[in-house]
């Protein structure tokens, strides 16, 4: 039987719960200067644009799939890393989306770190599958 490292699980937890804390405060207190409330986005939260600073701060980095909201509280398309990407950006039929898809992203970080791959490893065609999809083109 496998023996847990409790260390990684702390280490994991933290980097976690530190993304979390930014994506929460990017959610809340994004202001468009506009009288309704609108949220930005990430779209692309993934380890990859996850960074730790000399002292031990978790930056959220990457903002160029970051869109805002409409007052709907919703984006149209779909962007974002086939393995981070939440079901509704899959599903054909639904083609807008909100911060749901960044909460998606932090869980498979979270399962990342922990275990060191993401919980859905993609093949080549299926990647290619999924991007035909979120361009609302089937294969």
């Amino acid at each position: 039987m496998a023996r847990l490292n409790y260390n990684l699980i702390h280490q994991a937890h933290y980097v976690v719960k530190s993304a979390l804390k930014g994506v929460r405060f990017m959610h809340e207190h994004f202001r468009s200067g506009k009288k309704e409330e609108r949220i930005l986005i990430h779209g692309d939260l993934k380890t990859d644009n996850l960074f730790i600073d000399a002292s031990g701060i978790v930056k959220v980095a990457d903002f160029g799939f970051s869109r805002v909201t409409g007052t709907n509280g919703r984006i149209a398309g779909k962007v974002g890393t086939a393995e981070y990407m939440a079901p509704e950006l899959l599903d054909p039929g639904i083609t807008s989306y909100d911060q749901k898809v960044d909460v998606w992203a932090l869980g498979i970080i979270a399962y990342e770190l922990m275990l060191g791959y993401t919980p859905f490893e993609l093949t080549s065609e299926q990647e290619k599958s999924i991007r035909a999809v979120t361009r609302g083109k089937r294969e």
